[in-house]
């Protein structure tokens, strides 16, 4: 599981996604939110019960997440304040429009089988009781890189960084062509993230390289 923090915009970080992974961001982002839930549920280091130890019921999250699941450092994010809670809602939701957006039909499913569940108990998620919402560019974001050399630019601009891993990516990574509905975003063209990832990956590889133009 993971979120893919391009923007300090929840909306904006689904736009820049490409077709492919609207749907599949989509159900990431409500498991994130699911983990969240049970993480609150249960004790620390406890695992999540089986379905045949603890029965599905409109109590309980709708997915059941591992506990090494559970402890993946954007789960763990999402959970530490409501301000992350809300921002990986509004996410999720923006994913969700975005895929019905883009394929002119319904909603994905997790949107249809968790939205509700989720959203009706953000307010169980704890909160510092901030009097003012807190604008998106001050939250502390957290990054779960593949590429460790990710991790050594912009110093604590996780924005920048999620950026970097998503160029490496679609540039070496993702076999199958990606292609955007409005067009890649902007920074897919920044010229230097994108020596960055050469210095690091060599040349471009993928169909979606040459979908951006960069072969």
């Amino acid at each position: 599981m993971n979120i893919f923090v391009s923007s300090y915009s929840p909306e904006e970080s689904a736009k820049a996604l490409p077709d492919l992974l609207c749907q599949r961001m989509c159900l990431e982002a409500y498991e994130v939110l699911n983990a969240v839930h049970w993480n609150m549920r249960l004790k620390p280091g406890q695992h999540t019960p089986e379905r045949d130890e603890v029965p599905d019921g409109p109590h309980l999250p709708p997915y059941r997440r591992s506990l090494s699941q559970r402890m993946h450092p954007v789960c763990r994010w999402a959970g530490l304040d409501r301000a992350n809670y809300v921002w990986t809602l509004r996410h999720a939701k923006a994913l969700a429009k975005e895929h019905k957006r883009r394929y002119g039909n319904s909603y994905p499913m997790p949107y249809i089988d968790c939205h509700n569940w989720v959203k009706i108990r953000t307010h169980k998620v704890p909160t510092r009781f901030r009097k003012e919402a807190v604008r998106a560019s001050r939250l502390h974001y957290y990054g779960a890189f593949n590429d460790r050399w990710v991790l050594e630019y912009f110093g604590s601009n996780v924005v920048m960084q999620y950026r970097l891993q998503l160029l490496a990516k679609w540039l070496h990574d993702y076999k199958r062509r990606h292609t955007w509905h409005d067009g890649p975003p902007d920074w897919a063209h920044d010229d230097k993230l994108l020596r960055l990832v050469r210095k690091h990956r060599g040349k471009p590889t993928t169909a979606t390289a040459k979908e951006l133009g960069l072969l």
